[in-house]
């Protein structure tokens, strides 16, 4: 089959439900740990401060207390995850002289029982002499007076990126917007903390850990420790979420790696749901300042954007996140020319990594509010401003200015059924009936449009048949609630002409595979799938080769069918008496060449997921109360592959984009301490705060992938952020509020309300030009 066609598949269910709903399935901490001890680390309680002393002796005095370790014992040096991070602003696994954020870690207690470490955790003395080298705020840490965190000269700047100015970017603009677009800091918040049993395994070590790739610990955990990766063997069962924040494994986990080895002995870590708020890296945290010029047909003519983004104490993948934001700068628009810089900063914060979109809802949210505000300025409807300057299907294969090409889509499209889903007519006409009667209760629409970017890294599949006809299939990513197993079963079989319950799947154990790139990025449907297909493609030539010598048929002629009774298998075309079971084929085969495949899967191209999102809210002017009335998420992720698990993806990717519009933020005093180490302070909804989802796919295959399928995972974190705030807005938009930022609670909605007077916009203060 060609790339892009889609495989011959049957929809099925979910094949992970059942043992999540009757509690068998296994994660870490149902795992056996009898013989391990418990590890529980010692943190720095202040921002910034310098270590005077570690006393360990009354916590190690403790009956049952193992160890209790410092840096001096382990001897770890300074770890970075990504080359592109300067050496200076590497993190220390254990703080030795200086802590630069609450939370780092300084020691750790190993005990027999979680309560005996927990107990004499409390009795580590570490003394800190606090200093003033304090930055919460990363527009401050650019200024020339604010305290480096680190002794370098550039200050707090971890990386800059500035191609210089283009003077004449706006000589054919008619109207230039312009506006300041902050991302705030939010939390993965998985619904289970980190978690690791590492046990001592000859030279190198056995472990069973919560990720989102077993080889991306595997290789971490070798560096850190000077191992040879092929003597780290990493595990995971099933893991409850991940959304970016386990892209990498935490400091805790290769901290965890280091004890095991020091002291011969099995050592499993858990995390509690503060130490997940406080210790896992947190995402977006970006703030991108944009000016957008457009002509007298209301043309976009030049794109100006400036990101601040925040990295937090210890560089992890922050500084790269604005990588991303600039390829995605242009969206589902012709922009013809694009200025682009960045600053990544150090602040006195916990790290930023990837989190459900990783760069590109930054982008977006910059892109799709100075779209809305200049349809306002334009005196244009904000859906026609958009169809203006939308990419169209004929223009596809598209190159854009930062050097995207886009793969296809039809974005217009896209953008009308939203509309029509959304009810668009009918709620303009709610608006202004609401209006005109003076109603204390606002009614808006939004919408966000988005292009977003598939991760592309190589995948590795394999495909065997056994003696038994089973079909088994592994993958390098790993499923932690994507619903792996049903999804690439489902091509797999789709191939082989068998039913998807009788293929097995594995992942999450690092010596099945020599490599895997991982879950992330909304990758797996396209890369795992791809993979398997292409494996299970291989396999099946194979089969029919044995298939034509014992039938003494062509080989063109073999095709999949199913026996009389009911066993698949191969046979001659028109001929199903002649069928033979996939345990035949594997047995014949065996002497000659197994029915087996493994492929590396790298794509001819770059998959760009592409949508459009709306939203209905309804506003309390008296109190600023946003309620999320109704939400549409049109997608196209390509081939759609296993539909329940599209809906599902859509579902959770907009209840992630909703959360991060109205209610979720990790927050600091000017201090440096953390106000969001509990659910209960880190404002998570539930069900009963969102509403009903209302979804659809555009079913536009990508070229570039072998089933077809683009991602799914991370589009509605994208988008929904942005339509719903646009919503918001708009609903206010007749008393002269012109932008409030996200999260849109209600003491922030109401202060932009009473900041603002009709007929002289103004919002949220300087925050748009």
């Amino acid at each position: 089959m060609t790339h892009g066609a889609p495989a011959r598949r049957a929809e099925v269910g979910r094949f992970e439900d059942e043992g999540l709903l009757r509690g068998t399935t296994r994660f870490v901490r149902d795992l056996q740990r009898d013989d391990c001890a418990h590890a529980v680390y010692v943190r720095s309680p202040v921002a910034s401060g310098r270590i005077r002393s570690i006393r360990t002796g009354e916590a190690a005095a403790v009956p049952g207390v193992v160890a209790v370790l410092t840096a001096a014992d382990l001897g770890l040096a300074p770890f970075s995850y990504y080359e592109a991070v300067p050496d200076e602003v590497a993190r220390p696994p254990l703080a030795a002289d200086r802590v630069r954020m609450v939370g780092e870690l300084v020691a750790v207690v190993v005990a027999d029982t979680a309560t005996v470490a927990v107990d004499a955790a409390e009795l580590v003395e570490v003394d800190i002499e606090p200093t003033d080298a304090v930055v919460v705020d990363a527009r401050r840490a650019t200024d020339d007076e604010a305290p480096p965190l680190f002794d370098r000269p550039e200050g707090n700047v971890v990386m800059r990126y500035d191609r210089g100015r283009i003077d004449d970017l706006f000589d054919l603009a008619a109207h230039v917007e312009r506006g300041s677009y902050p991302n705030q800091r939010l939390a993965s918040a998985p619904m289970e903390p980190c978690a690791a049993i590492v046990r001592p395994a000859g030279n190198g070590l056995d472990v069973w850990a919560t990720g989102q790739g077993v080889h991306t610990i595997r290789q971490e955990l070798a560096r850190i420790l000077g191992l040879d990766p092929e003597l780290v063997r990493v595990r995971s069962p099933a893991v409850g979420g991940g959304f970016g924040g386990r892209h990498s494994a935490p400091i805790e986990i290769l901290v965890l790696g280091a004890v095991a080895r020091h002291l011969s002995l099995a050592v499993v870590w858990e995390a509690t749901r503060t130490e997940n708020l406080l210790s896992m890296v947190h995402g977006r945290a970006q703030d991108h300042t944009v000016e957008m010029g457009f002509d007298d047909d209301g043309l976009i003519v030049g794109l100006r954007v400036h990101n601040l983004a925040d990295c937090g104490a210890y560089p992890h993948f922050g500084p790269l996140m604005p990588f991303m934001s600039r390829k995605l700068a242009c969206g589902p628009y012709r922009v013809p020319r694009v200025e682009y810089g960045w600053t990544a900063v150090a602040t006195s914060t916990n790290p930023v990594g990837p989190y459900r979109g990783a760069g590109q809802p930054e982008a977006t949210n910059g892109l799709e509010r100075t779209i809305e505000n200049a349809a306002r300025s334009l005196g244009l409807d904000p859906l026609d401003l958009r169809r203006r300057n939308m990419v169209t299907a004929d223009e596809m294969p598209f190159t854009t200015p930062t050097g995207l090409t886009y793969d296809g889509g039809q974005y217009a499209a896209a953008l009308d059924r939203a509309a029509e889903l959304i009810d668009y007519d009918e709620v303009r006409v709610e608006q202004v009936e609401r209006r005109r009667r003076g109603e204390p209760t606002a009614v808006g629409v939004g919408f966000a449009s988005y292009v977003s970017v598939v991760d592309t890294s190589s995948e590795l599949g394999s495909v065997d048949v056994g003696d038994d006809g089973r079909v088994s299939v592994r993958c390098g990513t790993f499923s932690h609630g994507q619903a792996h197993r049903t999804t690439v079963t489902t091509v797999v079989a789709g191939i082989l002409g068998v039913a998807a319950a009788d293929v097995d799947y594995g992942d999450g154990d690092s010596a099945a595979l020599d490599h895997g790139a991982g879950t992330g990025g909304s990758r797996s449907a396209m890369m795992a799938g791809g993979a398997a297909r292409l494996a299970a493609e291989a396999v099946l030539d194979r089969a029919k080769t044995v298939a034509a010598r014992l039938l003494e048929a062509d080989p063109a002629d073999i095709v999949p069918l199913v026996a009389a009774d009911g066993t698949p298998g191969l046979g001659v075309a028109g001929v199903p008496t002649s069928t033979l079971g996939w345990d035949a084929l594997a047995l014949a085969a065996a002497d000659d060449q197994p029915l087996a495949a493994s492929i590396d899967y790298e794509p001819t191209g770059m998959a760009h997921p592409s949508g459009t999102h709306a939203s209905v809210v309804e506003v309390d002017v008296e109190t600023g109360f946003a309620r999320l009335r109704s939400h549409v998420a049109v997608d196209d992720c390509g081939t759609v592959l296993n539909r329940p698990v599209v809906e599902g993806q859509q579902h959770g990717g907009s209840a992630a984009g909703v959360a991060q519009a109205l209610y979720e933020e990790v927050a600091y005093d000017d201090r440096g301490n953390p106000r969001s180490v509990t659910l209960a302070d880190y404002l998570m909804p539930s069900a009963a705060e969102l509403t009903s989802f209302t979804t659809a796919t555009m079913d536009i295959p990508s070229p570039v992938s072998a089933t077809g399928a683009k991602g799914i995972g991370e589009n509605g974190a994208i988008a929904a952020p942005t339509s719903v705030q646009n919503a918001v807005v708009d609903a206010l938009s007749h008393l002269g509020v012109t932008h409030v930022d996200i999260p849109l609670r209600p003491e922030r909605v109401w202060r932009a309300i009473r900041a603002a007077e009709p007929g002289e916009p103004r919002g949220g203060p300087g925050r748009r030009g």
